[in-house]
Formats: structure tokens, sequence, C-alpha cells
């Protein structure tokens, strides 16, 4: 299992440990969410293959615990404040890289959103 990715928002922007959010993660292997802010964080999922962006959902079927809510269509996930998820990765039709957004929702100018990079180990 790879540590949880905790979030928080620190000097107006958008930040996650450990190494900024950016992480490797092994299929059908657990990954863990936390958002750790005293707002709502909406993390989008796409593939970082050098094309146009398009979503991706990087997790297999398990129900959202409440206060989070999943899009596969879309690749979002929404938690409210002090929320978090527990989701395998499934990475069968997955690129190797994989980029995510994390933001506040509804968007705050004043705090800018954090773009790290998932690697994906099959």
């Amino acid at each position: 299992m790879t540590a949880p990715i905790v979030f928080k928002i620190k000097k107006g922007s958008v930040v996650a440990s450990p190494n900024g959010g950016n992480g490797l993660f092994h299929n059908n292997g657990e990954s863990k969410w936390f958002n750790e802010t005293d707002k709502r964080i909406e993390l989008r999922f796409t593939k970082f293959d050098g094309g146009p962006p398009s979503a991706v959902w990087p997790f297999g079927a398990t129900p959202p615990p409440t206060g989070v809510v999943f899009d596969p269509t879309n690749g979002i996930v929404c938690m409210d404040e002090d929320r978090g998820f527990t989701a395998p990765v499934s990475a069968a039709a997955l690129p190797l890289y994989v980029k995510y957004t994390a933001d506040v929702v509804p968007p705050d100018p004043s705090i800018d959103k954090l773009d790290p990079i998932i690697i994906i180990d099959r």
C-alpha cells in the first residue's frame, strides 16, 4: 500500500504530502486519500501521455464513503472537509502516467490548485 495522500492549504495553495502528491501506485494495490482542509477538494484524473487531456478513472469498483462523491465517467472525486477514501487502483486500461489536479470547490482565485503525477506500476 502507498502512503495516504493528504491535502492541506498552505500559503494560498493546495498542497499534498508525501512527495507533493506525486506517487507510485501498484495495480490492484490500495490507495488512500484524505482532505485535511476546511474546504471541499475536487480531484480530476486525466491521461498524461502527451495528447490532449481526457478523463480516466484509476480506481476499482468501490462505494464512496460519506462526504465523498465519485464520478468515474469524468474522472472526478469530491471530498468534503476532513473526509477521505480508500480505493483499489485498477490500472488495466490506464496509461503508465496519470495526472490529477486538486482544487477547492467552489473555485477560489486566492488558492492555487495542485497538479501532481501518478505513475502506475503494472
